[in-house]
Protein backbone atom coordinates (compact mmCIF):
# COMPACT_ATOMS: atom_id res chain seq x y z
CA UNK A 1 0.00 0.00 0.00
CA UNK A 2 2.87 2.36 0.74
CA UNK A 3 4.25 2.09 -2.83
CA UNK A 4 0.88 3.03 -4.26
CA UNK A 5 0.76 6.14 -2.07
CA UNK A 6 4.30 7.12 -3.08
CA UNK A 7 3.46 6.64 -6.76
CA UNK A 8 0.30 8.73 -6.59
CA UNK A 9 2.14 11.47 -4.67
CA UNK A 10 4.92 11.43 -7.27
CA UNK A 11 2.42 11.65 -10.13
CA UNK A 12 0.57 14.45 -8.33
CA UNK A 13 3.78 16.50 -7.97
CA UNK A 14 4.76 15.89 -11.58
CA UNK A 15 1.36 17.07 -12.82
CA UNK A 16 1.43 20.00 -10.38
CA UNK A 17 4.88 21.10 -11.57
CA UNK A 18 3.84 20.85 -15.23
CA UNK A 19 0.74 22.90 -14.46
CA UNK A 20 2.78 25.58 -12.67
CA UNK A 21 5.21 25.81 -15.60
CA UNK A 22 2.23 26.32 -17.90
CA UNK A 23 0.78 29.03 -15.61
CA UNK A 24 4.11 30.88 -15.43
CA UNK A 25 4.57 30.63 -19.21
CA UNK A 26 1.06 32.03 -19.78
CA UNK A 27 1.67 34.90 -17.35
CA UNK A 28 4.98 35.84 -18.97
CA UNK A 29 3.43 35.69 -22.44
CA UNK A 30 0.60 37.96 -21.34
CA UNK A 31 3.06 40.40 -19.77
CA UNK A 32 5.18 40.56 -22.92
CA UNK A 33 2.12 41.15 -25.10
CA UNK A 34 0.89 43.89 -22.76
CA UNK A 35 4.27 45.65 -22.74
CA UNK A 36 4.53 45.49 -26.54
CA UNK A 37 1.02 46.92 -26.91
CA UNK A 38 1.64 49.66 -24.35
CA UNK A 39 4.82 50.82 -26.08
CA UNK A 40 2.98 51.42 -29.36
CA UNK A 41 6.18 51.25 -31.42
CA UNK A 42 5.90 53.30 -34.61
CA UNK A 43 7.91 52.23 -37.66
CA UNK A 44 8.23 53.81 -41.09
CA UNK A 45 10.74 54.39 -43.87
CA UNK A 46 13.79 55.97 -42.21
CA UNK A 47 13.72 59.12 -44.37
CA UNK A 48 10.13 59.90 -43.40
CA UNK A 49 10.86 59.45 -39.70
CA UNK A 50 13.97 61.64 -39.99
CA UNK A 51 11.94 64.34 -41.75
CA UNK A 52 9.24 64.26 -39.05
CA UNK A 53 11.77 64.49 -36.23
CA UNK A 54 13.62 67.30 -37.94
CA UNK A 55 10.70 69.33 -39.33
CA UNK A 56 8.07 68.88 -36.61
CA UNK A 57 10.20 68.60 -33.48
CA UNK A 58 13.39 70.39 -34.49
CA UNK A 59 15.42 67.36 -33.42
CA UNK A 60 18.81 66.51 -34.89
CA UNK A 61 20.76 63.27 -34.64
CA UNK A 62 23.04 63.44 -31.58
CA UNK A 63 24.44 59.92 -31.30
CA UNK A 64 24.54 56.62 -33.18
CA UNK A 65 25.72 53.10 -32.40
CA UNK A 66 25.22 49.55 -33.60
CA UNK A 67 23.62 46.81 -31.51
CA UNK A 68 22.66 43.38 -32.78
CA UNK A 69 22.80 44.45 -36.42
CA UNK A 70 20.53 47.47 -35.87
CA UNK A 71 21.51 51.09 -35.87
CA UNK A 72 20.57 52.83 -32.61
CA UNK A 73 20.04 56.59 -32.96
CA UNK A 74 19.43 59.33 -30.44
CA UNK A 75 17.78 62.49 -31.76
CA UNK A 76 17.30 65.59 -29.62
CA UNK A 77 16.54 69.30 -29.87
CA UNK A 78 17.89 72.29 -27.91
CA UNK A 79 14.75 72.34 -25.75
CA UNK A 80 15.54 68.87 -24.35
CA UNK A 81 13.07 66.54 -26.08
CA UNK A 82 14.61 63.36 -27.44
CA UNK A 83 13.73 60.30 -29.51
CA UNK A 84 15.50 56.93 -29.58
CA UNK A 85 15.25 54.98 -32.83
CA UNK A 86 16.32 51.57 -34.03
CA UNK A 87 16.93 51.30 -37.76
CA UNK A 88 17.61 48.38 -40.08
CA UNK A 89 17.16 47.83 -43.81
CA UNK A 90 15.83 51.34 -44.42
CA UNK A 91 13.10 51.13 -41.75
CA UNK A 92 13.28 53.06 -38.47
CA UNK A 93 11.20 52.44 -35.36
CA UNK A 94 10.61 54.93 -32.56
CA UNK A 95 11.42 53.04 -29.38
CA UNK A 96 11.28 55.83 -26.82
CA UNK A 97 10.63 59.55 -26.49
CA UNK A 98 11.37 61.78 -23.54
CA UNK A 99 12.34 65.14 -22.14
CA UNK A 100 15.30 66.82 -20.42
CA UNK A 101 18.01 65.48 -22.74
CA UNK A 102 21.52 66.85 -22.46
CA UNK A 103 25.00 65.55 -23.22
CA UNK A 104 26.90 64.80 -20.04
CA UNK A 105 30.36 63.96 -21.31
CA UNK A 106 30.65 63.82 -25.11
CA UNK A 107 33.35 61.53 -26.48
CA UNK A 108 35.46 62.47 -29.50
CA UNK A 109 36.43 60.10 -32.30
CA UNK A 110 39.65 59.14 -30.49
CA UNK A 111 37.64 58.04 -27.44
CA UNK A 112 38.60 60.94 -25.20
CA UNK A 113 36.00 63.24 -23.66
CA UNK A 114 35.92 66.75 -25.13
Amino acid sequence: MRRSTQRSTSIFWTVYQAFMVLVVWAAVSLLIATIAEAQDVQCDVSGRIYDRLSDRLGERRQAVGISGGSLIEVWANPFGTFTILTSADGISCIMMVGEHFYLVNPVTADGDPD
